[in-house]
């Protein structure tokens, strides 16, 4: 048997390892420079996950609400006192750009939803991703939860978020700084 198929059975068997290699290989890939221009390590892991993630390895509830709560803490750690300090000099008008922002972003991941047929979870995941706003995983996540579905149904819809999240937060990065580059 080849190693990648051991490799395989041991992510399957303990899937904390699974993620642990899905950080350490995305945060390396993201820092390969490309003509100039990196990924970064966020969008480095999302891509790292993706690929790993067709291993098909089960990961528990536990080990998914730790990593994400994890995951926003060290967001809300970095951006945290750079976000309350821009409050202090231009709230109002950064208040009101973030909610033409938000709405925008919000109509447009609905129009584009139902003309493209998505469902609720690709919806929400293409939302998240585009806007780079993780905490949309964690609300359709929960909202999810509370539908009157079977549960498979529900597990694809949670499986739909990750991955319209992952393959769009990293054209959602790329194309901001595409769009402040060019105008």
């Amino acid at each position: 048997r080849p190693t990648v198929h051991y490799i395989v059975d041991l992510c399957r068997e303990y899937p904390q390892i699974a993620v642990f290699l899905a950080l350490a290989i995305g945060y390396y890939v993201g820092k390969i420079k490309i003509f100039g221009f990196n990924l970064g390590s966020t969008a480095g892991v999302l891509l790292a996950s993706l690929v790993i993630g067709q291993m098909n390895i089960e990961i528990t509830d536990l080990l998914k609400t730790v990593a994400f709560a994890l995951f926003i803490f060290c967001i809300g750690y970095k951006v945290g006192p750079q976000f309350f300090n821009s409050l202090k000099k231009e709230g109002l008008s950064f208040l009101c750009l973030s909610l033409v922002v938000a709405l925008t972003g919000l109509a447009v991941a609905i129009i584009l939803g139902k003309l493209l047929g998505f469902d609720k979870g690709t919806t929400a995941g293409l939302l998240g991703g585009a806007m780079t706003q993780s905490a949309v995983i964690g609300t359709a996540e929960g909202a999810i939860k509370h539908l009157s579905v079977p549960s498979s149904a529900k597990a694809i819809l949670v499986s739909n978020i990750a991955v319209a999240y992952a393959i769009t937060y990293v054209f959602g990065t790329a194309g901001l700084v595409i769009f402040c580059k060019v105008v």
